[in-house]
């Protein structure tokens, strides 16, 4: 079924791809195969997003509690799994120009068919144009067409609030939203204003309401912070923890499962520090299910609090590396109840090499599972040689 889902979204998606360059050339109104006005640049359209009501900023929240809990809940399950910083440029735009759009993730795609819900950090703007004010290097764009990277290989989600998600501008930002809103592939992090930005996206799956929602601490300018009436990423300061707090808490009524994605954390360092491990705290104490952190393009440990998950780093998934450790991640597999409550967990060892993603072997394996083992050590967690994590 969801190869299937896969197949119907990459045919749309180069159907409106072709529809919007011919109506640009043409001088049309953009319409959609249903005959309805397709978003208009700038629009964003993330599937399946609720707005929670705004938050003033003062710590009001009340003790976290999910929707019922009941015996049939309990009973269900839903599979996630989820990589790290993602992009679809410059070298790795290179080899799939050359290879084709299932060259990058293409040994990764198999493994994602077990999952109900995949999900990345997208860590690029999605457009064309523009310019950026970053050190020639560093600011990351992708072609449109691209994403039929994510989408052929099975994602379903992909968090956007990071230090590169603005880099091409504002006119790239926003195409990037419509860009993600045609594809198909659902986010969260960004919007027009920070009522979306910190939005929460539902997905459903086996009768399990997931949600989602998205932050960066890592802001390079400060107008790419959304604003009341502006542009930009969801933010996590240490002036806005308790606005973050109450958007966690009333989004937990919204769904049975509720996942904070956090951009944070120091570049190259293996331990997360403590603006990380504190807040990560007053996440999973406002309703937090599970938190999956990235940025510092690395693996960090994974802590265990109250029976949920925290996964510090989760490193680089498919993304430019420094040296071997920056390529050495991991897939994560986590599965919850319909209450919320964490099942069990496992991950395949991974390396990034040749601008493309495979499952790691041999030493270079072992590797892996020793680093997230010791990384992990004092975090009440518990990682398996045979690749299972699980609470002490």
């Amino acid at each position: 079924m969801k190869k299937m889902n896969r197949i119907k979204k990459i045919k749309k998606f180069f159907l409106l791809t072709f529809a919007c360059l011919a109506a640009f050339l043409c001088g049309c109104e953009r319409v959609s195969e249903t005959g309805a006005d397709l978003p208009q640049a700038g629009e964003s359209a993330p599937a399946g997003e609720v707005n929670v009501p705004e938050n003033n900023g003062e710590n009001v929240f009340e003790p976290p509690y999910h929707t019922e809990n009941t015996d049939e809940k309990s009973a269900q399950r839903v599979t996630l799994m989820f990589g790290g910083d993602v992009t679809l440029s410059d070298f790795f735009n290179d080899k799939i120009k050359e290879f084709g759009y299932d060259y990058p993730l293409g040994d990764v795609a198999p493994l994602l068919e077990n999952a109900d819900i995949s999900f990345f950090n997208l860590e690029t703007s999605v457009g064309t144009g523009g310019s950026t004010r970053k050190p020639e290097g560093y600011g990351f764009r992708s072609p449109p067409e691209n994403l039929n990277a994510l989408m052929s290989s099975g994602v379903d989600f992909v968090t956007c609030a990071n230090n590169h998600i603005l880099d091409f501008g504002t006119d790239v930002f926003q195409q990037t939203m419509t860009n993600l809103g045609h594809s198909g592939i659902a986010f969260g992090g960004i919007g027009n204003n920070i009522q979306e930005a910190a939005g929460l996206t539902v997905l459903e799956r086996n009768e399990i309401s997931v949600g989602f929602l998205s932050f960066s601490a890592v802001i390079p300018f400060s107008d790419w912070k959304a604003g009341e009436n502006s542009p930009g990423l969801a933010p996590l300061t240490s002036d806005n923890v308790n606005y973050v707090l109450g958007r966690i808490s009333e989004s937990r009524a919204l769904c049975d499962l509720l996942v904070i994605n956090v951009h944070w954390g120091a570049e190259y360092t293996y331990t997360p520090n403590d603006f990380q491990k504190t807040n990560a705290h007053k996440m999973i104490d406002a309703g937090a299910d599970i938190i999956v952190g990235h940025h510092p393009h690395v693996l960090q440990g994974i802590e265990f609090y109250n029976g949920r998950p925290i996964f510090y780093s989760i490193g680089n998934f498919l993304f430019f590396k420094k040296d071997d450790s920056a390529g050495e991640t991991a897939l994560f597999r986590a599965v919850f109840d319909g209450n919320g409550n964490f099942v069990e967990g496992d991950f395949v060892p991974m390396y990034i090499n040749a601008c493309a993603t495979n499952p790691a072997e041999g030493d270079r394996r072992t590797l892996i599972i020793n680093s997230l083992q010791k990384r992990s050590e004092g975090m009440n967690s518990h990682i398996t040689d045979d690749c299972k994590y699980y609470g002490k």
